[in-house]
């Protein structure tokens, strides 16, 4: 993460990695330019600087957490989530399923966030059958990536223009 504050002609690089980078920053940042009190929310206090995000989860975004959901409205503006993985989406050949997907998407929209897909292909959340051929035998490489292909086509046209 690199990131510069400028106050007053003073520009303060930090080169640093994950949630310690992101406490410094804060600090710095309050430190540096003082805080309207009235300000209550990170996405507030940064919206001139970056996005700040949180993942949600299947839980979250099918209303068992309301309390999460009332936070990451007030606290980010960009959201990720691992709904939109094939394992997800498409569990079995020629089924989908993508209603908690739209649930995600619907949420950000609502709530003016940056909407983010994670990976659609992941090696950890990918269905079996997608190896298998119909004798349950690994598949060629060709009919791999054709099921890769229509995967990609069906989720990315579903959500172009919304993520």
């Amino acid at each position: 993460m690199i990131v510069n504050l400028n106050n007053k002609n003073r520009i303060i690089n930090l080169f640093a990695n994950g949630m310690f980078s992101l406490m410094i920053y804060l600090v710095l940042k309050i430190a540096i330019e003082p805080c309207n009190a009235q300000i209550l929310s990170l996405k507030k206090v940064f919206k001139n600087d970056f996005i700040i995000g949180t993942a949600l989860g299947y839980d979250e975004i099918n209303g068992k957490y309301p309390d999460d959901i009332k936070m990451a409205i007030k606290q980010f503006n960009a959201i990720s989530s691992a709904v939109l993985e094939w394992s997800s989406i498409n569990p079995k050949p020629g089924i989908y399923n993508f209603e908690t997907a739209d649930k995600y998407v619907a949420f950000g929209e609502k709530n003016k966030m940056f909407i983010i897909a994670h990976g659609l292909i992941w090696h950890q959340l990918v269905p079996e059958w997608i190896f298998e051929n119909k004798s349950g035998n690994i598949t060629s490489r060709d009919t791999l990536l054709k099921r890769m292909r229509n995967y990609i086509f069906t989720v990315v046209g579903r959500y172009k223009g919304h993520i």
